[in-house]
């Protein structure tokens, strides 16, 4: 079988074991992103309840078709408004999508976990929920905010960096699926006080999600964190699709990425 070909297997076996992703809404107002609900999916059935972090946010709306913000939705058939975020294997280009998502065969679900599930223009997004066990902590995630690496200088503890457009296409171009790359604090951002940059040698990526950057700082101050390339999307792919990263790291005693309960469960429904 083709390396290729076992590394799309391997991406779509972790796909189906992946049970539980974070609903990630960005807030029209000041475009931070809060995780407002959890679904998840056993095999044959569909769940989704929303977050602690959701019944505090004020003019919040619930999603259409969840019901309200204490309701439990339980189906063998995925909400419409997710479904709506998977391509049809009818179209045209559906196996060149699929191939970018690192994938050779897709169910809905393996979609909606590969690719995050965001559209153009759309304010909601998946990532996989981060676990912390037996002492190691794991996260894998979409590197965000790759469009806007071009706009200016970016500065480190101990150095500033900045790359053109072409320098970052460059960058992402030349990277391979497990291939190790870094990650570094960035200071004085102002959109996240515990921002975190992934880097290629010198070459600025993107960012850790907002979501995980202060359990990834406090990780990284505890001790080496392992950061490596989960799937690259192709060329032609969004910026949101380039770039899949996984980290892991030895957790602290106590360690948790949601040390306050926001993304726990608001349903108390079974």
């Amino acid at each position: 079988m083709p390396y290729t070909s076992v590394l799309e297997r391997a991406s779509a076996d972790t796909a189906t074991r992946v049970v539980d992703l974070l609903v990630l809404w960005q807030r029209p107002d000041n475009r931070q992103i809060v995780p407002i609900g959890r679904f998840g999916f056993n095999g044959v059935e569909y769940t989704f309840s929303y977050t602690r972090a959701a019944t505090e946010l004020s003019g919040f709306r619930p999603l259409p078709g969840l019901g309200g913000l204490s309701d439990r939705y339980q189906s063998t058939m995925m909400p419409a408004v997710f479904s709506q975020r998977v391509m049809s294997d009818q179209r045209p280009d559906y196996s060149g999508y699929l191939h970018s998502l690192g994938l050779e065969r897709a169910t809905p679900w393996e979609q909606i976990v590969c690719s995050g599930g965001l559209r153009a223009g759309d304010t909601l997004q998946f990532m996989q929920v981060p676990v912390v066990s037996e002492g190691t902590a794991t996260a894998q995630f979409l590197v965000n905010g790759i469009s806007h690496i071009p706009d200016g200088p970016l500065h480190l503890d101990d150095r500033t960096v900045q790359a053109t457009r072409p320098q970052l296409d460059g960058a992402l171009a030349g990277l391979q699926k497990l291939q190790s790359v870094r990650l570094a604090r960035e200071i004085n951002n102002p959109e996240d006080p515990h921002a975190v940059l992934v880097m290629d040698g010198t070459v600025p990526l993107g960012w850790v999600p907002r979501v995980l950057s202060q359990g990834v700082r406090h990780l990284m101050a505890s001790g080496l964190v392992s950061a490596v390339v989960e799937n690259l999307g192709s060329v032609g792919a969004s910026d949101h699709e380039r770039l899949t990263l996984r980290i892991r790291a030895a957790a602290p005693e106590g360690f948790s990425f949601d040390p306050d309960g926001q993304w726990a469960p608001a349903s108390t429904g079974k």
